[in-house]
């Protein structure tokens, strides 16, 4: 065999970003860029705000000796000070930069969090329905997921929880605002989850890591405050994005982050810091730290996003559709009017309208869209969408 089983088992198995692209393209291709309604996947659409590309330009032009070069592996001290300063504000405690590490976007940041604290079979809680690349990230260093339901409104199930944790628990991951529901967790939600960790931690004698992650947590609609998992559990790891804040997903940045009074702390940065340099990452890349280190407050218009939410959602409930409405991302997961989600999808791509089963982030009857796009795709995708719906009543 001339690959690794575990690769070949991954192809096989694939996942719903690559397929949805490779579907795209082939679509694109036989009908044309302008026919295809492409609302699968989160490569947003929207530029960049003007004070982004400003900078950029600035610093390109900036004669500046070394400013291409490596740097220590846990990133600019500049852009781990300006994160810090921010958690800082938000949440009220006492973050410094040796509480942060820079990484190459979410993906990375995970990946080094997860090789940096699970040894071979512990276990990762996982909510469902939950963004699936969890699952082979964590296989990457031989972790086990372990998916527990949440409540019918897909909020977490506290009970559940509960009884999920074994001595083979290593962390759970919270994502909230939540890919594909957009849910964001309350305070009192967060509050719960900590207890029952803090409970079972204390009578199994072990550390239980919250991995929070935080990807969407600029991008948050209706006047909400967003509550942070730092504030209800110390032993807790954030990592988050400029990707979406931004909208620079190729451009690779974002940052792990301990809570300042974390179990073994200090250790535990040691060991993300190290699996940043070993797993290939080296460091998150200059150029792009140096220009968001500039731009600390900008971020994209976010009423786009709200905007765009509110007109989708409109839509979908006066067709008669049963949505989930986000509270923040750009994420909006739809009860499909069909049993089989993957059958219903199918059919819209049949109809040139490109969305994601939910049975790819274990919410098997329902889709998700990415409302990412320009007015004019959601518009048309929208016909499409209604057409759908009375074909199958």
């Amino acid at each position: 065999m001339p690959i690794a089983e575990n690769i070949k088992r991954g192809i096989t198995r694939s996942n719903y970003a690559t397929k949805s692209a490779e579907e795209s393209q082939i679509l694109q291709n036989n009908y044309g860029k302008e026919q295809v309604f492409d609302l699968s996947v989160s490569n947003t659409l929207m530029a960049p705000p003007p004070e982004f590309v400003e900078v950029l330009k600035n610093f390109v032009e900036l004669p500046q000796p070394g400013k291409h070069r490596y740097m220590e592996n846990a990133g600019f001290m500049a852009n781990r000070s300006m994160v810090a300063e921010r958690l800082k504000l938000e949440t009220g405690l006492n973050f410094s930069s040796d509480n942060v590490i820079m990484t190459c976007g979410s993906s990375g940041a995970l990946n080094i969090i997860f090789k940096g604290i699970f040894n071979p079979g512990e276990e990762l809680i996982v909510f469902s329905p939950f963004y699936p690349e969890y699952v082979p990230y964590l296989e990457n260093y031989s972790g086990v997921c372990k998916v527990i339901p949440t409540n019918d409104d897909f909020t977490p199930d506290l009970k559940a929880l509960e009884t999920a944790i074994t001595p083979e628990t290593k962390a759970i991951i919270i994502n909230s605002p939540n890919n594909p529901t957009g849910l964001v967790y309350s305070a009192e939600t967060l509050k719960g989850i900590a207890d029952v960790l803090s409970r079972r931690g204390t009578e199994l004698n072990t550390t239980i890591y919250a991995v929070s992650d935080e990807t969407y947590s600029r991008l948050i609609f209706d006047g909400i405050t967003y509550p942070h998992m730092f504030n209800h559990y110390v032993n807790t790891i954030a990592l988050s994005s400029y990707s979406s804040e931004l909208c620079i997903p190729g451009e690779r940045i974002g940052y792990a982050a301990i809570h300042p009074d974390c179990e073994g702390g200090k250790e535990v940065s040691a060991a993300l810091i190290h699996t940043n340099r070993t797993l290939g990452f080296v460091n998150c890349p200059a150029l792009i730290q140096n220009v968001v280190r500039r731009l600390p407050e900008t971020l994209v218009y976010l009423k786009d996003y709200q905007r765009k939410r509110n007109f989708l959602f409109g839509k979908l409930v006066g067709l008669g559709y049963k949505v989930v409405k986000p509270a923040g991302g750009f994420f909006m997961l739809v009860k499909s009017p069909t049993r089989d989600d993957k059958a219903f999808v199918t059919e819209l791509k049949k109809q040139l309208v490109l969305t994601v089963a939910g049975s790819e982030f274990q919410a098997p009857g329902y889709f998700r869209i990415s409302y990412c796009v320009d007015d004019k795709t959601l518009e048309r995708a929208v016909a499409v969408f209604q057409r759908a719906l009375v074909d199958n009543k």
